[in-house]
């Protein structure tokens, strides 16, 4: 999806936020371009690919670097108009000396943090101009991503160095962080807990070093999407009380969130709470919204299309949102009676589209429309159209968990 370009950055820095609002992305594990999948997900209507950029694979050798596998990809992206997400990470036994696993150490030592700084900034600099977002580490504030437990001090050693390395590689690159989880499956503990951790970094000064925090709301599959709203609240106030004045506006990415079609969830769950996920975040001015994951495997359900690319619920899900919705902006939250119902405007130029649904029991709501105008066109998401009729410039349409586009 596309609009005017939204940039956020601060005024201060050579560091720039190009970024469209009302942007979607998805998440991958593939570096090597797959044709099947690129093309797929360009259909589906996405303009952002996230995944992970393996130091591991890249320094074989101390000092030498090899790109040629990213570089493959990120040419794949830009033949369909697709901007990749990169996350720098994670060890390297070239300068970890351990036994452990490189994807869970974390880089607590000078030796480490050096290292992973200079090929940040090898990557930066061979990239620059190619419209990488690039995203420091990966859910730091999880014990099977910062063994031997979260440290937010160690974090904020490791994105200090790196950004200053890759700013003075490339000073228009741009840089998110710190991608932590607000949702953990144990009681957080100590720097596991994502709003302490939040604040540690905001106290640190991170916020003037980036040009958008970057979140993970996921929540507990009860939870629907319309939650997380809370939590964009809870971190734009953290961003106010610590944000020099050029960085209060600081942008909001959601870098990495998704459902299962698993247990209580089916796989026409999971494709409501798609479209009711990124157009939360669209009403919450969440300009980058990423959806984790593309393709199911062996030990997930997130994906939106099968381990044989067959397509389900949630990829026409949001093939609908996007092919309705491209090229328009949010404009507002229309105020009904119950909190539980949502109307939300989007335009381009005189032309105004609704997606309407309710996380209540669904029932009926009347909504003013052009007086002129004797029917309008509903769109399910599986872009199923039908004729509403009006009357004297009111439309009475049933609300329901799945949301529906209404074409005034």
């Amino acid at each position: 999806m596309s609009s005017s370009i939204d940039s956020n950055a601060d005024a201060s820095t050579e560091s720039s936020l190009t970024i469209p609002p009302m942007s979607l992305g998805i998440s991958i594990h593939f570096n090597k371009p797959q044709q099947n999948d690129i093309e797929m997900i360009a259909s589906a209507g996405f303009g952002f690919v996230r995944t992970d950029f393996a130091w591991i694979f890249i320094e074989k050798q101390k000092g030498v670097y090899d790109f040629s596998g990213y570089e493959d990809l990120v040419d794949a992206l830009a033949e369909h108009h697709l901007r990749p997400v990169f996350i720098p990470g994670y060890g390297n036994p070239l300068y970890e000396h351990s036994n452990k696993p490189h994807y869970i150490l974390g880089p607590a030592t000078d030796e480490v943090q050096q290292g992973y700084a200079a090929f940040a900034a090898q990557a930066a600099a061979k990239f620059q101009g190619r419209g990488v977002v690039w995203e420091i580490w990966n859910e730091p504030n999880v014990p099977i991503s910062w063994e031997p437990k979260p440290d937010v001090n160690n974090y904020m050693k490791l994105a200090t160095t790196a950004i200053t390395a890759m700013r003075q590689a490339d000073a228009t690159a741009t840089i998110i962080a710190p991608n932590v989880t607000t949702n953990l499956t144990i009681p957080p503990q100590g720097d596991s807990d994502p709003w302490k951790f939040l604040t540690s970094c905001f106290e640190s000064g991170l916020l003037e070093q980036v040009d958008a925090i970057s979140i993970h709301p996921y929540r507990d599959n009860s939870k629907p999407p319309e939650t997380a709203a809370d939590d964009y609240q809870r971190l734009r106030g953290l961003i106010a009380q610590h944000a020099s004045e050029d960085k209060k506006n600081l942008p909001i990415i959601s870098s990495e969130w998704g459902y299962p079609s698993a247990g209580q969830l089916t796989s026409q769950d999971q494709a409501v709470y798609l479209a009711r996920q990124f157009l939360t975040n669209f009403i919450n001015g969440i300009p980058l919204s990423i959806w984790y994951d593309w393709q199911e495997g062996p030990n997930t359900n997130y994906g939106i299309v099968t381990s044989n690319y067959k397509p389900k619920p949630a990829y026409h899900a949001v093939q609908t949102l996007t092919n309705t919705l491209s090229g328009f902006s949010f404009v507002q939250r229309l105020p009904l009676p119950s909190k539980d119902d949502y109307v939300a405007v989007f335009q381009q130029g005189a032309v105004q589209k609704l997606a309407v649904w309710t996380v209540a029991t669904p029932h009926n709501v009347t909504l003013p429309v052009d007086v002129n105008t004797p029917f309008v066109t509903s769109v399910s998401l599986a872009g199923d159209e039908s004729a509403l009729a009006t009357t004297r410039g009111q439309l009475v349409i049933q609300l329901a968990h799945s949301p529906q586009f209404v074409l005034t």
